[in-house]
Parts: structure tokens; C-alpha cells; sequence
């Protein structure tokens, strides 16, 4: 008897182990769902608050922290823009790890002396073509002042993990790309062009 009442409550416990993971799992998707929308929006307001861009070169100042915008209650450092694949996202200012499948995040450093590092996905809206990027391939980075930075795909490598040693380099930017597969990355190197 003793053991049959066991199993029963055993049942239960799964029960309810699967039904809040379920619950878990649908609230986790619709949180990055809303946290990719609210990003996909706060492109418009942050382009009509900041000033008209205007090309700039990164150059190290006294002060190389980038500024934040807070749109919707969430700061945002700069707008990321690769006009070939038609993408436009703004770069959260900190790093998330929950962030990552719904909105790029600055990882560390900064655009103005060359050590800014920003993590994504490739998850569908992110960084979902980034397998087909290019060596020479370019883009740009607008920060908060209305500086646009233009910079060029110079190396592309694959990682199993993503650490220090692997982030720090001697490009200007890095951009690195979970897979949504598996837990593979691919690391963007860039170059800023110094002319337009």
C-alpha cells in the first residue's frame, strides 16, 4: 500500500515538473518575442531622438564609455544596420545572457577605442544571416550622439565556447553569434573603414 501511494505522488511530482517546465518554456519564448518587438520599435524613436548621423572614425577620448538611450525601459548604446541583409536592431547597452536569442547586446568595450564586443544569435530576426557573410562585407554602427561607424567583415571564425582569450583580438569590433542548434559560435571580425 505504502508504495503504491509512492508511485502516486512520484506521477504528481512529474506531473507538475513537466507542466511548469512547459510554462517555463512558453514564457521564456514569449519574453524574448516581446523583447525582440519592443527592440524592432525602439529603432524608430531612437533614430528621431538622436542627431542626424553623421560619419565619424572611433578615436579614443577621455571618456570611451558610450552613451545610452532608454526607450521602453531599456537602455540601448547604438543601432546596428547591415543594409545587404536588410538589418536594423538596436545593441542593448549591457550584457544579458537571457537577452541574446531577441536583441543584440554589447558584450564589452566600446566603438570609440576599438575594443567593442557584441553578442547575438542567429536566431530568425537576429543575426539569422550570418553564415552567409562575407570577408569585405560591411556595415554600420550608430552611437547615441549620432556617430555612424563603418566597418568591414575582416575575418570569420568558428568557436566551440566563447571566453576571454577568444573575444579579445586585434580587430576593432567583434561580433559573436550563438547558433541556436547547438552551443557552436561564430565570431564576426570587423574593421572600421576610415573612409566612407
Amino acid at each position: 500500500m505504502k508504495s503504491k501511494k509512492s508511485s502516486i505522488i512520484m506521477i504528481i511530482a512529474g506531473a507538475f515538473a513537466v507542466i511548469f517546465a512547459a510554462g517555463a518554456f512558453v514564457y521564456n519564448d514569449v519574453a524574448e518575442e516581446r523583447r525582440y518587438d519592443n527592440a524592432v520599435s525602439a529603432v524608430g524613436e531612437i533614430m528621431e531622438s538622436i542627431p542626424e548621423p553623421e560619419m565619424r572614425v572611433p578615436a579614443e577620448r577621455g571618456n570611451n564609455m558610450m552613451p545610452s538611450l532608454e526607450v521602453d525601459g531599456e537602455n540601448y548604446v547604438a543601432v546596428l544596420e547591415f543594409p545587404t541583409y536588410r538589418f536594423v536592431l538596436p545593441v542593448v547597452s549591457t550584457w544579458h545572457s537571457s537577452y541574446i536569442k531577441s536583441v543584440p547586446c554589447r558584450y564589452q568595450g566600446s566603438v570609440y577605442d576599438n575594443t567593442l564586443v557584441i553578442g547575438s544569435s542567429d536566431a530568425e530576426g537576429q543575426l539569422d544571416f550570418a553564415d552567409e557573410l562575407e570577408v569585405g562585407d560591411a556595415f554600420y554602427l550608430t552611437d547615441m550622439t549620432g556617430g555612424q561607424y563603418r566597418f568591414a567583415v575582416e575575418a570569420i571564425n568558428h568557436a566551440n565556447e566563447i571566453n576571454e582569450d577568444k573575444l579579445n583580438s586585434e580587430y576593432d569590433l567583434t561580433i559573436f553569434v550563438q547558433s541556436s542548434g547547438d552551443s557552436a559560435y561564430l565570431l564576426i571580425r570587423c574593421n572600421s573603414e576610415m573612409s566612407v
